[in-house]
């Protein structure tokens, strides 16, 4: 059983915003694994003067968020938002300041997109480790020492990486060796730096991401056949989309859901020094232009379920703002519209946060600990299903 929270002196909820320059710990009630979430990734629009990327940061916080998903990567930026003086992931994080500002805030869990900037991924490298990736997790061990952060680095769909330009066509033998090579590159700096840097009470985790598991069920070249197994990552990012068909019928959302997260969960040799599941959501979603409002909130309250029930420790939806724009116009993949409309589904996120941060404050008022991860996903179900589905 994973304990979700380090005991420390200070308790209670901190007011939402951003930490000073030099961050004190989270709170527990801030740093708690609430396993829901959104992420922010190439938004196509904002109602600000912000950069994007501190706009959507600061929404998800004041949506109740402890954990947010980000692309440390200059191409995911404005440009007048990247100085091309920021040569490496370390210099984005520590120099650049919308980086450095959402990195600062009060989250307590920080899952990346990035790719070394110094080196083309296509090729493999010659060195066994990824020196930007090792550089990058050091400084995130140093500069959030103490402060009760954990950061998971990690990267985009792996299966469509795989494949290349041409996603119908599965993978060769040669491409599977090289993303191997180039994946173990990345765990290896990751503890490597664990293991240089003196740090406490802060991690930083290696994530891998699937996105072809039912290709991989029918035994085709994949992620979680080939990779996995071989590469041995901390933790696996199943972007769901495979899942989520609209076929599927609402009420077999979980049961198709659970079947992938089984499947990749049985592809993962032990880890003994990481308790608890190593495989999480890091994508689902469904966009305005397919489901109507009512719909996006049952279909989102199936996979939340069974992504809490399974053990998942995070079940993130795609995403804050719509990022896919076409001829005819926003997709919708959007907890808030391009009018600054908050969805239902959006609604249904807050009010699971807020009632999480309640029952978990509760709890150690009553009980002088805090719950158990058992504790809290038995609580969260219940909940979440009482939740209505129109709220404002």
């Amino acid at each position: 059983m994973r304990n979700r929270l380090v005991p420390l002196v200070l308790i209670g909820v901190m007011a939402l915003g951003v930490l000073a320059a030099d961050p004190a710990p989270l709170p527990p009630v801030e740093r708690f694994d609430y396993v829901i979430s959104t992420q922010t990734i190439g938004a196509s629009y904002q109602f600000t003067s912000e950069p994007r990327l501190v706009e959507t940061a600061k929404a998800i916080r004041e949506m109740g968020a402890t954990a947010i998903k980000f692309s440390l990567f200059k191409r995911d930026m404005k440009p007048e938002e990247h100085p091309e003086r920021y040569k490496t992931l370390t210099e984005l994080a520590a120099k650049e300041p919308s980086f450095r500002q959402v990195f600062d805030m009060p989250f307590g869990h920080f899952l990346i997109w990035a790719y070394s900037l110094s080196e083309d991924r296509n090729r493999p490298p010659s060195d066994a480790r990824d020196g930007e990736i090792y550089d990058l997790a050091c400084h995130l061990l140093k500069t959030y020492d103490r402060s009760g952060k954990t950061f998971y680095i990690g990267h985009w769909e792996g299966d469509w990486e795989l494949r290349g330009k041409e996603h119908s066509k599965f993978p060769t033998p040669e491409a599977i060796e090289a993303k191997i090579r180039w994946l173990n590159r990345r765990q290896k700096a990751i503890d490597d730096a664990r293991r240089d840097t003196p740090h406490r009470d802060v991690d930083v985790f290696c994530y891998v991401e699937a996105n072809r598991v039912f290709d991989a069920i029918k035994g085709k070249p994949s992620i979680a056949n080939d990779l996995l197994p071989a590469c041995n990552p901390d933790f696996v990012s199943y972007s769901a989309w495979d899942a989520m068909e609209s076929n599927i019928p609402t009420d077999k959302l979980g049961e198709h859901l659970t079947e992938a997260l089984n499947y990749l969960d049985s592809k993962l040799p032990a880890k003994p020094a990481i308790t608890g599941k190593r495989v999480f959501v890091g994508e689902y979603g469904f966009p305005r232009r397919k489901y109507a409002p009512e719909v996006q909130v049952a279909r989102s309250r199936e996979v939340m379920k069974a992504a809490i029930r399974w053990g998942c420790r995070f079940c993130l939806y795609w995403e804050l703002y719509n990022n896919e724009v076409d001829d005819q116009g926003q997709r919708g993949f959007w907890l808030i519209d391009d009018k600054n409309v908050k969805q239902p589904v959006y609604f249904l996120h807050r009010e699971f946060l807020a009632k999480g941060r309640e029952y978990v404050a509760d709890f150690h008022v009553k009980n002088k600990r805090f719950p158990s991860d058992v504790e809290f996903r038995a609580a969260a179900i219940s909940w979440l299903n009482a939740i209505p589905a129109t709220q404002k």
